[in-house]
C-alpha cells in the first residue's frame, strides 16, 4: 500500500526532500504528494488506528523501515559517500526520529505538524548537504 500511494517511487529522495526543505510550512499540504510514505499512510482513516497503537508501534516503523531501506541506503550510499551499514544506520536513524515526532504529535496534520516538518526538512537536507560536502572534501585530500 505504501509503495502505491508514492507519487513516483523512483523519484530521488534528496532531490525531494531538498524540494521540502524550501517549502514554507503553510504551503507543505500543497505538497504533500512529496511526503514521505508514513507521512500519507497515517492521514488515510482506515489506518489510523494502526499508528495510534501503542502496542504494534515497534513493529509498524519496523514495516516502515524495512519497506524503505531498499530505495534509502543506495541513495545515501551513493550521494553522500557512505557504506552500506552506514546509510542503513542513517535510514533507520530518519525513520524511526520521523516516526516518533509523528507519534508525538499524535499524527495530526494542523498547523504545528507543518512547522515542524518544515524545521525537519531543512535540518535533515542541511544534514545531507554537509555530508556530500565532507565526502567531496575527503576525497580531495586524498588525492
Amino acid at each position: 500500500m505504501a509503495e502505491d500511494s508514492c507519487q513516483d517511487p523512483n523519484a530521488d529522495a534528496l532531490q525531494i526532500l531538498n524540494l521540502l526543505a524550501g517549502v514554507q510550512p503553510e504551503h507543505l499540504k500543497e505538497n504533500e504528494s512529496l511526503l514521505p510514505v508514513c507521512h500519507r499512510v497515517a492521514q488515510l482513516p482506515k489506518y489510523q488506528v494502526i499508528f495510534h497503537d501503542e502496542t504494534i508501534s515497534n513493529y509498524v516503523v519496523n514495516r516502515i523501515f524495512q519497506s524503505q531501506k531498499q530505495k534509502l541506503i543506495p541513495v545515501y550510499m551513493d550521494a553522500c559517500g557512505l557504506s552500506k551499514k552506514e546509510a542503513e544506520m542513517l535510514t533507520l536513524f530518519v525513520i524511526t526520529g520521523t516516526y516518533n515526532v509523528n507519534k508525538a504529535l499524535n499524527w495530526n496534520s494542523n498547523s504545528v505538524w507543518y512547522n515542524i516538518h518544515s524545521i525537519l526538512f531543512r535540518f535533515m537536507s542541511g544534514g545531507y548537504e554537509r555530508l556530500r560536502k565532507h565526502d567531496t572534501k575527503s576525497e580531495t585530500q586524498s588525492i
